[in-house]
């Protein structure tokens, strides 16, 4: 382990304990489940009926309904065996493009998997913070992690470490308030 990961390392677990909760890993809070920052109609339809799913690019035919806070069609395609997930309809889409990664697992009751494949399909670019909603997450939390580093009382090793860190990396100190 370098000195990088030494220093870094215990800050990170100390911020990430704040976030971690509902017996995953999703990193949210325990009281308040992740925003959205829209509102979606559930698909009208029933079990048994045939669905264009825009994910699957294909007719799939309608199986359940998840149990996730918003409930939503699952589907099968049309001819495969296994392999159902979520129907994508145009309103799906325009979740995946908006929410956070977290909101998406949490309202609709996907994993991490679900949501990555989706992003791929359907959002542009590289990187993880493309859509509002994952933006937004990374601002609340990074604002969090901020206060937390801020109220931490510094030892002496800590200070040093920083200290030859900033050094090694070419980094010059900020000044009071400021730049």
């Amino acid at each position: 382990m370098g000195l990088e990961e030494e220093f870094i390392a215990p800050q990170r677990l100390q911020i990430v304990d704040q976030f971690v909760s509902w017996g995953d890993d999703r990193g949210m809070s325990p009281d308040t489940p992740p925003a959205l920052l829209g509102s979606y109609s559930v698909p009208a339809v029933e079990v048994g009926d045939i669905e264009f799913c825009e994910y699957r690019l294909a007719d799939c035919r309608v199986t359940s309904w998840n149990e996730a806070p918003i409930r939503w069609p699952r589907c099968n395609k049309l001819g495969v065996k296994g392999g159902s997930g979520l129907l994508v309809t145009e309103e799906l889409v325009r979740a995946i493009k908006t929410e956070s990664a977290m909101a998406l697992m949490h309202w609709f009751g996907v994993g991490e998997k679900a949501v990555w494949n989706w992003r791929k399909r359907f959002v542009p670019g590289k990187g993880n913070w493309r859509t509002p909603g994952s933006r937004a997450e990374l601002q609340k939390i990074s604002e969090a992690g901020a206060a937390a580093i801020k109220t931490k009382e510094w030892t002496d090793e800590e200070l040093q470490a920083r200290s030859e860190l900033s050094k090694r990396l070419g980094l010059r100190p900020t000044r009071w308030g400021g730049s």
